[in-house]
């Protein structure tokens, strides 16, 4: 996959609101209202958000807090607010979730060939939607970014999200990852696709790709942690559909320890694509990030 010193965003008009409070211990993608709700929905190829005129969609703010960027919608993200290390939630039921970036803090699009949209999908009634439709070579990439922060090194990071990959022939690229990027290191550790039948780690092919079920919902876990026996200080594993996926010492572009690197975000969509024709549509729904330090 591509490498770049940074991923560029058209910088929006953040719609993160913050959130006193933390995630419960046990993650339950089943949990909230997206769950058995609205079956026979509008499904991947619709666009805009039925979410906002939902009676019970509501957002939890306080914002006297600025250094733990949070968004607290509806059922599913306020059953996660009494942990330790709550750091970001997002189910696409905000009342905003038909504007951009829907409650990230960024978004990067290529216009004309690139889509955004939060849809329905069965029975759930409020996802996000990424779309990469160019049928030929030239950049097309589209993604959704939240900073997550930096304390003197990389956090020791969780993100917990259910994935559908509705089509994909691209050769490579990368789903959802914890970037790093500054002057002087990179990195980028999570879920990539390949050959367009096939998923692993971002960026290479260093681990043994699986293929995955086009067009299921599946769960998705990467974690970034501290750890006293990586060569690195770092560890990354990234758990697919039930099934470890990735588990190795977490290294720099420049193949060091990441404890360097700054501008922590969480990144969703379709990046590191390189230049080839490809289609693309992925979907993820309730997205839980914590910190585990």
């Amino acid at each position: 996959m591509r490498r770049s010193p940074s991923i560029a965003f058209f910088a929006l008009t953040a719609g993160a609101v913050t959130l006193v409070g933390a995630a419960c211990s046990s993650f339950d993608s089943s949990a909230g209202p997206d769950a058995g709700v609205e079956a026979g929905g509008a499904g991947p190829g619709a666009d805009g958000a039925d979410s906002a005129d939902s009676a019970d969609a509501a957002v939890v703010t306080d914002s006297a807090r600025t250094d733990d960027v949070a968004v607290a919608t509806d059922a599913f993200c306020a059953a996660h607010t009494n942990d330790p290390g709550f750091l970001y939630c997002n189910d696409f039921e905000l009342p905003t979730a038909g504007l951009l970036p829907y409650g990230f803090t960024d978004t990067a699009i290529t216009p004309s060939v690139t889509k955004v949209a939060v849809i329905k999908d069965g029975s759930r009634r409020a996802v996000l939607q990424l779309t990469v439709d160019a049928p030929t070579e030239g950049s097309h990439e589209v993604s959704v970014r939240q900073v997550l922060g930096m304390n003197n090194g990389p956090l020791s990071l969780q993100v917990d999200l259910d994935i559908k990959i509705l089509t994909n022939n691209a050769p490579s690229e990368s789903f959802a990852a914890f970037h790093l990027a500054s002057f002087d290191c990179e990195a980028s550790f999570g879920l990539g696709g390949f050959d367009g039948q096939t998923v692993g780690g971002t960026r290479n092919r260093d681990v043994t790709l699986r293929p995955y079920t086009e067009g299921a919902w599946e769960h998705l876990t990467i974690r970034v942690t501290k750890s006293s026996s990586s060569t690195t200080g770092y560890r990354e594993t990234t758990t697919y559909a039930g099934m470890p996926l990735v588990d190795r010492d977490a290294h720099a572009s420049n193949g060091g320890a990441p404890t360097t690197c700054a501008n922590e975000d969480l990144v969703l969509g379709v990046t590191e694509s390189g230049s080839a024709a490809a289609n693309v549509i992925v979907l993820f729904d309730n997205v839980l990030v914590r910190k585990l330090d």
